[in-house]
C-alpha cells in the first residue's frame, strides 16, 4: 500500500510554505510586523523555498518527467514568459517575474508528486492552511484592530488587502467542503463546518462581493454536481468553458477592429451596474488602450506596465486583461489550452468525485479573474492552486484502491 510518508511531507512542504507566505503579511501584527517586513523575510523565505523545490525536482527528475507527460504546453508557456524579456521595456523585471514562474512550477510539481496518489491529504493540507490563515486573521482583528482593519472598515486580517482575505476565505471554503464530503470522521466534519462558517465571517468583514459570490457558487456546485455522472460533467464543463472563452476571444478580436465599441463605463451602465465598479472601469479602459498597442505578444511580463501617458500600473484587477496586456493573444491562447486539457483529461481520474472538486475550483478561479488578477502576475495563491490541479495526472488516486483513503472516497454518491 502506498502510504503518505516522510517523502510526501517533504515534497509537499515547499508548496504549502509558498502558499502561506504568498498570502501572509506580518505588517498587521504589532509590534513585530514592521521589523519583519523591513528585513524582507517573506521574499527571502520564498526564494529559499523555491531553491529547495528545484533541488528536490532534480533529485526526482524521472518522476517529474512522468508528471509532465502530456503537459508540456505549460513549459512552453513558461518559456514564452521568459522570452517576453526580449520585447519588454523592463527586461530585468520580466526576467525576475519569469524566475518566479519557474520557481512556482517546481514547487507545484513537487506538490503533485506528494499528493497525486493521496488527494485527501492535499485537502487536509489546505484545511490546515485555512486554520492558520482564517483563525490567525480573526485573532489579529480582535487583538490588533488598528492595523488589521483598514481605514475604510474592511478587514485585512493576516493579509495585505481585504480582497486578499476574501481570496484566502474562498480557498478555505473550497478545501473544507471537499474534505468534509471526502472524510468519514465526524470530528473532522465539525472542524470543516466551523472553518466554513468562520471563512464566511471573514468574507463579510472583508466586504468582498466577488469572494461571496464565488464561495456561494462553490458550495452550490459541489453539492449538486456530485450527483452527476463523469461523462455528463465533462460535457457540461466543456460547454461552460467553451462558451466563455469563445465570447472572450470574439470580444478581443472585435476590440482590435472596433475599439470604440468597448467603453467599459457604457457597458456597465447598460446592464444596470455601478459604472465606477469600485474604480475598476478606469483602469480597465486604460488596459484596453494598452492592449491595442501590443495585441499579439503583449508588453512583456514585467512588474509594472508603462502606460502611454507616462504612468505605471502594477495590476489591472482582471486576469484576462492582465494576460492580454502582458502576453497578448498568445498568452490567452495558452490559458485556453490549459483549461481544455483539464476538462478532457482530469475526468480520467480514478475517482469521479475528485474530478468535481478540481473542476469546481477551476471554474471559481476563472470567475475570480473577472474582477481580480491571478493570471500572469508571478506568485499568486490561485495560480499555485491552479497549477497543482493542472498537473494532476489522469491516473491520480488509482493507488487508493487500498487503505483508509480509498474507503473514504469509494463511498461517494457519484454515479
Amino acid at each position: 500500500m502506498n502510504k503518505f510518508g516522510f517523502k510526501n511531507h517533504l515534497f509537499g512542504a515547499p508548496w504549502f510554505l509558498t502558499l502561506f507566505f504568498t498570502t501572509f503579511s506580518a505588517e498587521n501584527i504589532q509590534p513585530y510586523g514592521q521589523i519583519i517586513e523591513q528585513e524582507g523575510v517573506r521574499k527571502v523565505f520564498i526564494i529559499l523555498v523555491f531553491t529547495t523545490a528545484l533541488i528536490l525536482l532534480f533529485v526526482n527528475f524521472h518522476k517529474i518527467l512522468s508528471i509532465l507527460k502530456g503537459r508540456w504546453v505549460y513549459i512552453f508557456f513558461l518559456a514564452y514568459i521568459s522570452a517576453s524579456a526580449a520585447w519588454s521595456d523592463d527586461p530585468k523585471s520580466a526576467l525576475r517575474i519569469s524566475a518566479y514562474f519557474w520557481g512556482m512550477t517546481a514547487v507545484c510539481l513537487m506538490a503533485v508528486a506528494a499528493y497525486e496518489q493521496h488527494p485527501l491529504k492535499f485537502f487536509q493540507t489546505l484545511v490546515f492552511y485555512s486554520v492558520l490563515m482564517i483563525g490567525g486573521s480573526l485573532a489579529t482583528i480582535l487583538l490588533f484592530p488598528g492595523t488589521s482593519i483598514g481605514e475604510d472598515g474592511r478587514w485585512l486580517g493576516l493579509t495585505t488587502h481585504a480582497n486578499g482575505l476574501g481570496l484566502v476565505s474562498v480557498i478555505s471554503i473550497w478545501a473544507n467542503i471537499c474534505y468534509a464530503t471526502m472524510s468519514k470522521s465526524k470530528i473532522s466534519m465539525l472542524l470543516n463546518v466551523s472553518m466554513i462558517l468562520l471563512s464566511a465571517v471573514c468574507i463579510y468583514g472583508a466586504d468582498s462581493a466577488t469572494s461571496f459570490v464565488i464561495s456561494a457558487a462553490i458550495l452550490t456546485m459541489t453539492l449538486i454536481l456530485r450527483t452527476f455522472s463523469s461523462t455528463r460533467l465533462t460535457r457540461l464543463f466543456a460547454q461552460i468553458t467553451g462558451i466563455g472563452f469563445f465570447v472572450l476571444l470574439v470580444a478581443s478580436l472585435l476590440y482590435l477592429i472596433q475599439p470604440e465599441l468597448f467603453n467599459i463605463e457604457g457597458l456597465l451602465k447598460s446592464i444596470g451596474r455601478d459604472t465606477s465598479f469600485t474604480g475598476r472601469n478606469v483602469i480597465w479602459n486604460r488596459a484596453l488602450t494598452e492592449i491595442y498597442r501590443h495585441p499579439i505578444f503583449g508588453a512583456g511580463f514585467q512588474e509594472f506596465i508603462n502606460m502611454k501617458n507616462g504612468s505605471e500600473i502594477k495590476h489591472f484587477h482582471n486576469g484576462y486583461l492582465e494576460l492580454l496586456i502582458r502576453g497578448g493573444i498568445i498568452a490567452l491562447l495558452f490559458v485556453i489550452a490549459f483549461i481544455y486539457q483539464l476538462v478532457f483529461s482530469v475526468k480520467r481520474l480514478a475517482n469521479p468525485e475528485l474530478y468535481v472538486y478540481l473542476m469546481v475550483m477551476i471554474l471559481a478561479i476563472l470567475a475570480h479573474n473577472i474582477t481580480e488578477s491571478s493570471f500572469g502576475r508571478g506568485v499568486t495563491a490561485f495560480w499555485l492552486v491552479f497549477s497543482v490541479i493542472y498537473f494532476f495526472r489522469s491516473n491520480a488516486s488509482k493507488a487508493q484502491t487500498n487503505g483508509n483513503e480509498a474507503s473514504a472516497l469509494s463511498d461517494s454518491p457519484v454515479r
